[in-house]
C-alpha cells in the first residue's frame, strides 16, 4: 500500500488538479497566503488614448486587472499594440480576451533578450503588482528597452502558521515564498515544487538549500502538479 501524501499550496489549486493528485495518493490543502487588491494608474486613460503601446504581462491577475479597466473606461486597445506575455496562465487568460501575445517566454532575461533581438520594442509598459520583482525591468533597461510601468493591483501578504504535517510545498510566486516562511520553517526530508525559476531564487534567497527545490517544465498549475506527483512516485519508488 502506498503511503499517502499531505502537500501544501500556496494558492487555490483547480479542484481537478486537487482530484488527479488524490488518485496518486497526494492530498493537497490549499491555502491563500497571498490576495491581490485591484488598483488603478492614474494616469490610465490619458496613456492609452495618446498612441498605440507595447504592453508586458507577467500575471493572470495584471491581464484581468488591465482588460477590467478597459471595460469601465470604455477604451480600447489599439490595433497596432503589442503584448507581450509569460507562459502558462498569462498567456491563457489573454487568449480569452481574444490578444494573441506576439512573444512568450519563460523569464524575464529570455523575455528581454527576446525582445530586443526581435527589435519589436524601443519602450514597453509593464503591467505589474506594487510588489514585483526587479529582473525585467532591469534587463530590459540593460537591452536600451525604455519601461513605463502601470500597477494595476495590490499584492498584500497572508501569512498563516501551518500546524499539521506536510511533505511538500507548492509555490506559485516570490510573493508567497515571502509569506509562507514568515511563520513558517522546512526540515530537510520536505521539497519546494515551483512554478518557475523566479520563485526558485526567492526560496534560495530563504536559505533552501538546492536538492530540495523543484522547478516544472512549464509555467502552469499542471505542470506543478505532475512534477509534485513524479518526484513522490520515484521516492516511493526507491
Amino acid at each position: 500500500m502506498r503511503k499517502l501524501r499531505n502537500v501544501i499550496a500556496t494558492k487555490l489549486i483547480q479542484p481537478v488538479l486537487k482530484q488527479w493528485l488524490l488518485t496518486h495518493d497526494i492530498v493537497v490543502n490549499n491555502y491563500e497566503f497571498i490576495v491581490t487588491k485591484p488598483m488603478k494608474p492614474a494616469n490610465f486613460e490619458d496613456l492609452l488614448a495618446t498612441k498605440p503601446h507595447h504592453f508586458v504581462f507577467t500575471s493572470r491577475v495584471a491581464v484581468e486587472q488591465f482588460f477590467k479597466l478597459l471595460r469601465a473606461t470604455k477604451l480600447q486597445l489599439h490595433n497596432s499594440c503589442i503584448c507581450y506575455s509569460l507562459q502558462g496562465e498569462t498567456k491563457t487568460t489573454l487568449q480569452k480576451f481574444g490578444i494573441t501575445p506576439l512573444l512568450t517566454a519563460t523569464s524575464a532575461r529570455q523575455w528581454a533578450q527576446m525582445i530586443r533581438l526581435k527589435g519589436y520594442s524601443e519602450t514597453v509598459i509593464f503591467c505589474c503588482s506594487d510588489i514585483r520583482r526587479s529582473e525585467l525591468p532591469t534587463y530590459l533597461q540593460q537591452q536600451s528597452i525604455t519601461v513605463h510601468e502601470f500597477v494595476l493591483y495590490q499584492t498584500v501578504l497572508q501569512p498563516q502558521k501551518i500546524m499539521h504535517h506536510y511533505d511538500a510545498v507548492l509555490f506559485f510566486s516570490p510573493s508567497a515564498v515571502e509569506s509562507f516562511f514568515e511563520l513558517n520553517q522546512l526540515i530537510n526530508t520536505q521539497i519546494c515544487c515551483c512554478v518557475g525559476n523566479t520563485t526558485a531564487q526567492a526560496l534560495r534567497q530563504m536559505g533552501i538549500a538546492n536538492d530540495q527545490i523543484l522547478i516544472a517544465s512549464k509555467p502552469t498549475q499542471e505542470a506543478v502538479a505532475k512534477l509534485v506527483c513524479e518526484y513522490f512516485e520515484h521516492y516511493q519508488a526507491i
